[in-house]
């Protein structure tokens, strides 16, 4: 039986039976024909997943959902992405000998045109080669600029560093020879006591050593602190660290040597806490240069009796 229906109209064919409240075709409806023509070959081998039925008149009408639209427009994308990726692949790998080749050609045919365009092609890019090469250029001075930055840098922070640790240094010694300096009175007093005391009973040598021990502890916490005693009997005078308060003549001890100590120097790291009360050599004496002059004659008799 002929039906006149919308062109394009399905026919059902060959599937299950669905309810006819919601509208779909009967197995026993095996096809359908268009008006005037002949019939529609039977499309029950095709799905009908993602396919959806208009009611809005009697026939039904196929409708495709947007879910194949949106996969179109996915694989036009993936398409216009591979485009772009190839074009600088072409350009710049391609492009250039490819480009030389046709001028090679072109030049051969004469063709003038054509050598006119590819020069200009070839020109510019040999102005961008030439400009990528200024700014590769600019780049490398600016990285060498930079490591000679790097290292004047790194060089000041390691100056600054030693100064810092140096003057840090120089102020802790600074304050410890402050406290040290208003404790070397005792010191004096301990050493003084130690040259006048004499002890004649056991009682007497107890007391003394016991004071003697004090003087020892405080000596030692001195040294760990980083003081130092000025060296002064038998070496040379230096007016930095010794304060010469009498000049003796010598026969031991030449002139500018240092001969008794009276009151004892003290010196922390580079800072002189005191200089050492010293008295100082001026020299030989009379008695010694006597003494000489009374050995040399008996030499001078020999040598007259042998020359006679």
């Amino acid at each position: 039986m002929a039906v006149a229906t919308m062109p394009g109209a399905l026919a059902c064919s060959s599937f299950t039976a669905l309810s006819a409240s919601r509208g779909v075709c009967s197995p026993a409806r095996t096809s359908l024909a268009l008006s005037g023509s002949r019939p529609i070959t039977s499309l029950a081998a095709q799905s009908f997943r993602g396919v959806t039925f208009n009611r809005s008149s009697r026939l039904w009408r196929p409708v495709m959902v947007a879910q194949k639209a949106s996969q179109t427009e996915t694989e036009e994308d993936e398409e216009e992405k591979e485009v772009v990726e190839e074009e600088p692949e072409e350009t710049n790998g391609v492009a250039y000998p490819t480009l030389l080749q046709e001028l090679r050609d072109a030049l051969a045919a004469n063709d003038e045109a054509s050598i006119a365009s590819l020069e200009e092609q070839l020109k510019a890019i040999g102005e961008e080669r030439d400009s990528l090469g200024k700014l590769v250029n600019t780049l490398t001075e600016e990285i060498q600029t930079g490591k000679e930055r790097f290292l004047r840098l790194n060089a000041d922070f390691d100056n600054f560093r030693k100064r810092a640790d140096a003057e840090k240094s120089q102020i802790s010694n600074n304050v410890r020879g402050d406290v040290i300096e208003s404790l070397l009175p005792m010191v004096d007093n301990f050493e003084r006591a130690k040259a006048s005391i004499k002890t004649e009973t056991e009682g007497e040598q107890k007391i003394d050593r016991s004071y003697q021990s004090i003087y020892k502890q405080f000596v030692e916490i001195m040294k760990s602190l980083g003081v130092v005693a000025v060296e002064t009997t038998g070496k040379a005078f230096d007016p930095n660290l010794h304060e010469a308060i009498m000049r003796e003549e010598s026969t031991e001890f030449e002139e500018g040597i240092v001969l008794q100590e009276f009151r004892r120097g003290f010196v922390i790291g580079s800072k002189l806490l005191r200089p050492a009360m010293v008295k100082v050599s001026a020299g030989p004496g009379p008695e010694k240069e006597a003494a000489e002059a009374v050995v040399e004659e008996p030499s001078e008799e020999v040598i007259d009796v042998e020359a006679e």
